[in-house]
C-alpha cells in the first residue's frame, strides 16, 4: 500500500561538520521516490536519494546525510515522497512533504579566531562645483498578490515554483547587501525595501506549510536582524518604506481606503520585521498625483517616491489644500498657509 502521510520524523538535534548523521522517516505504507532535501539560506541545495535511502521495514526509511551535503549553520531538510509510483504521471500535489531545521556545528576542537584586517573607511569630501550633486539610492522592490482572491488559501505547482524561484531575493538578498556595506567600511551606506502585505501573509503561510520549495522557514529573521543595524548618524540601513497592503493603485483609490491599506501595511511590518515603516512612501508602480495628499498626511507619509515627475509638476499649484516640491523622483508635501 502506497502511503498518505508521513507519521513520524527522527533525527539528532544537532550534527557535526563532516561527520554525517542519520534521518528515520516513519509513513504509513510504502514510499516512492522518498528524498531529502537539504538547503542552507544563500542558494544552496543538496538532494538525498536513492542508493542514500534504505528501507527497512513497513514504512520506515533510513537516510544517510553525507557530510558534503551541508555546511554550519541552520540546516532546512524538505523530507517527501511521491504518493504516485510512476512520477511521470505525478503532479506537485502527489509529494507529500514534512520540514525540520536542524543545527549544524563545527567540530568539538575549539576553532582559532580568524584573523581580520582593519577596515579602512574613506573620507568623502565635496569641494566648490558648479556641477549638480547626483543622489544615488537602491530600492528593492518585493510582491506578490492573492492570485486567486476569492480563496486566499489557493496552491498550486506554478505558484510553488514562483515564490521557490525567489527565495533568495525574499530572504537574505537585503540582508548579504547590507552585511557588504557594513564590513567595506561604508559608514552612511543603506538602502530602502518595501513589502506588500499579501506577499507577507503568503511567506508567512509558506513557513507554516513548507509552500514555496521549502525554502522559507525562519525567512523574515535576517531581516528582522539587520533591520535594527543603523549607518553613522543613527539612520537605518534598512527603510522599510511605506507602501498600501494589497498593492492598490491610489489615484484610484478612495481616501479612506487609502489610509486603511497604510494603517494595516504599517501594522504587518512592525509585527514581522520589528521596525516601523518610515514617513516615505514608495507608491505602488509609483504612481502618484495630488488628490492623494490628505490621505497620505493623515496616514503620516510625508514623502512618496514617484515617476515621472514632469506631469506632477504640470499640475501644480496643487488644489488639495497642500503644496509639493519634487527633488529628484521624489515630491514632498506641506499644508498650504
Amino acid at each position: 500500500m502506497i502511503f498518505t502521510r508521513i507519521e513520524k520524523i527522527e533525527l539528532p538535534e544537532i550534527a557535526q561538520i563532516d561527520k554525517g548523521f542519520t534521518i528515520i522517516m516513519i509513513a504509513n505504507g510504502e514510499v516512492p521516490f522518498a528524498q531529502i532535501i537539504v538547503r542552507h539560506v544563500g542558494g544552496w541545495e543538496w538532494i538525498v536519494k536513492e542508493q542514500r535511502v534504505t528501507y527497512e521495514s513497513k514504512g520506515r526509511y533510513r537516510f544517510q546525510i553525507p557530510p558534503e551535503a551541508y555546511h554550519a549553520g541552520i540546516a532546512y531538510l524538505q523530507i517527501e515522497g511521491c504518493r504516485v509510483a510512476d512520477i511521470g504521471a505525478a503532479s506537485p500535489d502527489d509529494w507529500i512533504k514534512v520540514h525540520r531545521d536542524i543545527q549544524i556545528v563545527g567540530t568539538a576542537a575549539p576553532l582559532a579566531a580568524p584573523t581580520t584586517k582593519p577596515i579602512q573607511t574613506q573620507s568623502i569630501t565635496l569641494g566648490e562645483s558648479n556641477q549638480p550633486i547626483i543622489y544615488f539610492g537602491i530600492h528593492k522592490h518585493n510582491h506578490q498578490p492573492y492570485y486567486n482572491a476569492t480563496d486566499i488559501n489557493y496552491w498550486d505547482g506554478e505558484k510553488d515554483g514562483i515564490f521557490g524561484q525567489r527565495a533568495g531575493p525574499y530572504t537574505h538578498f537585503i540582508p548579504a547587501a547590507v552585511r557588504q556595506y557594513i564590513d567595506g567600511g561604508l559608514a552612511h551606506a543603506g538602502l530602502s525595501t518595501s513589502w506588500s502585505g499579501s506577499l507577507i501573509e503568503q511567506l508567512h503561510r509558506c513557513a507554516e506549510t513548507g509552500q514555496g520549495h521549502g525554502a522559507f522557514g525562519n525567512w523574515h529573521h535576517a531581516l528582522r536582524d539587520i533591520a535594527q543595524a543603523k549607518t553613522a548618524l543613527g539612520n537605518p540601513r534598512v527603510d522599510f518604506t511605506a507602501f498600501g497592503f494589497f498593492h492598490p493603485l491610489m489615484s484610484l483609490t478612495p481616501a479612506r481606503d487609502i489610509v486603511g491599506q497604510i494603517e494595516w501595511h504599517r501594522r504587518i511590518i512592525r509585527d514581522t520585521f520589528g521596525v516601523e515603516a518610515s514617513d516615505v512612501m514608495f507608491p505602488p508602480e509609483t504612481a502618484f498625483h495630488p488628490q492623494m495628499i490628505p490621505a497620505l498626511k493623515q496616514a503620516g507619509v510625508n514623502v512618496a517616491c514617484c515617476h515621472p515627475i514632469r506631469p506632477i509638476k504640470s499640475i501644480r499649484p496643487s488644489t488639495t489644500g497642500y503644496n509639493f516640491t519634487t527633488s529628484g523622483h521624489r515630491a514632498k508635501f506641506r499644508r498650504n498657509c
